[in-house]
């Protein structure tokens, strides 16, 4: 459950959301900061898949690896890291498990706020403008 909160599916999401509101807040257009943000996300998973995380930083450009070095710890810092450990703790206390059945048991409504939410992105819309 901590991998679910806390990285793959909670902060992953978060985390190409507000990379993607930074570049369009800064003037890049929708279109671009998507692929900037969210469309690189198979090709890095892919490489750490394929070659680890050291391997994925020799296979990228020195460009993008010395922006990852530089930029990686400020935006995952200490602060990041105690919120993991607060994730981590609602898990193991029973906290996250309680939560889950009292949300099942109301039908839900934690989960359906937060789809209608997500689908109404910026980053969403996006998206299906470049599918069309």
């Amino acid at each position: 459950m901590f991998n679910e909160g806390a990285v793959v599916w909670g902060a992953v999401p978060e985390i190409l959301v507000a990379g993607f509101d930074t570049l369009v807040e800064a003037g890049v257009a929708p279109e671009i900061a998507y692929m900037e943000c969210v469309g690189e996300l198979k090709l890095i998973a892919e490489l750490i898949e394929a070659r680890g995380i050291a391997g994925m930083r020799e296979a990228i450009s020195n460009t993008a690896e010395l922006g990852a070095v530089l930029g990686g710890p400020r935006v995952v810092d200490d602060h990041v890291r105690q919120r993991m450990r607060e994730v981590l703790e609602e898990v193991r206390s029973g906290r996250f498990a309680k939560a889950l059945s009292t949300d099942a048991v109301n039908g839900y409504p934690l989960l359906k706020n937060a789809r209608v939410r997500a689908r109404a992105l910026a980053v969403e819309q996006a998206r299906r403008s470049l599918e069309s």
